[in-house]
């Protein structure tokens, strides 16, 4: 791979914490238009981290029907974070959950 001499070499993020910030702050934004409301850390778990939204635009414009109720459209933003975490190197069980506020 060659770069032009006026652009700056590219690196892999190696720390998870970095790419969890980029992932919830410019990620975010261009796929939702806003930064996530918050990435927090599992108090019960030290490797577990949320990415939070509290009005996902996925539950904003995707109705469920009630013989599907268990389904979880939140569940698509999931997918997006593994394939940005697997891409960048990082080996991760994603999953989406929904909180009542």
């Amino acid at each position: 791979v060659s770069f032009p001499p006026s652009t700056p070499q590219s690196k892999r993020e190696t720390r998870l914490m970095n790419i969890l910030h980029f992932i919830s702050s410019n990620v975010w934004k261009s796929l939702f238009g806003k930064a996530a409301d918050s990435l927090e850390r599992s108090i019960d778990h030290a490797d577990e981290f949320m990415i939070v939204d509290y009005e996902p635009i996925t539950s904003t414009y995707v109705s469920v029907p009630a013989d599907l109720g268990q389904l979880s459209a939140d569940a698509y933003i999931s997918g997006i974070i593994a394939g940005v975490l697997e891409g960048a190197g990082f080996t991760a069980r994603v999953t989406a959950h929904s909180v009542a506020v």
